[in-house]
C-alpha cells in the first residue's frame, strides 16, 4: 500500500481563517484523489478503484491505495525472482486471449521465474505536486 502525506503551516489562526483554510484544503485533497486516479496506469482497473483520500483530521488528509502492489507501480521494481507459494506451478497464461497476447512470449510453466522488473509509472507523486501547486495559488 502506498501512502502520501502533505503538511501545510498556517500563519493566521483565527477561527474564520482556519475554517476557510480547512474548506479549501479539503477541496484540494479531493482534487488530488481525482488526479491520482486519472494518472494511474490501468490494466484491470483494480489499482485505480482502490485509490481514495482519507480524512485524518480537519487539516490532515492521506491519499492511499489499498492494494499491495501500488507502491511497485508508483516506484517501479528491480529485477527479482517470483517463486511458487501455494500453487504447484507459475504460469503466464491467465484471463482472456487478449491478456495472454500482452505477455508477448510463449506459454511458461514453472516453479519460479526471473522477472525483469518494471518501470516506474508515478501517479501519486504527480498528483501530490499538482495539489501543492493548487495550494500555492490559493494561499500564496
Amino acid at each position: 500500500m502506498a501512502k502520501f502525506n502533505m503538511k501545510v503551516r498556517i500563519e493566521d489562526r483565527t477561527e474564520d481563517a482556519l475554517n476557510e483554510f480547512a474548506r479549501k484544503f479539503k477541496a484540494v485533497a479531493y482534487l488530488m484523489e481525482r488526479d491520482a486516479k486519472r494518472l494511474c496506469p490501468v490494466d484491470t482497473s483494480h489499482l485505480r478503484r482502490s485509490i481514495h483520500i482519507y480524512k485524518v483530521n480537519k487539516f490532515h488528509y492521506q491519499l492511499r491505495d489499498n492494494v499491495p502492489y501500488g507502491i511497485d507501480v508508483e516506484m517501479g521494481t528491480k529485477a527479482h525472482v517470483i517463486r511458487v507459494k501455494e500453487a504447484k506451478v507459475l504460469s503466464n497464461i491467465h484471463g482472456s486471449v487478449k491478456s495472454r497476447q500482452k505477455t508477448g512470449g510463449p506459454a511458461f510453466f514453472g516453479k519460479e521465474v526471473k522477472h525483469p522488473g518494471t518501470k516506474a509509472q508515478p501517479f501519486f507523486a504527480p498528483a501530490l505536486e499538482m495539489a501543492k501547486e493548487r495550494l500555492k495559488r490559493i494561499f500564496g
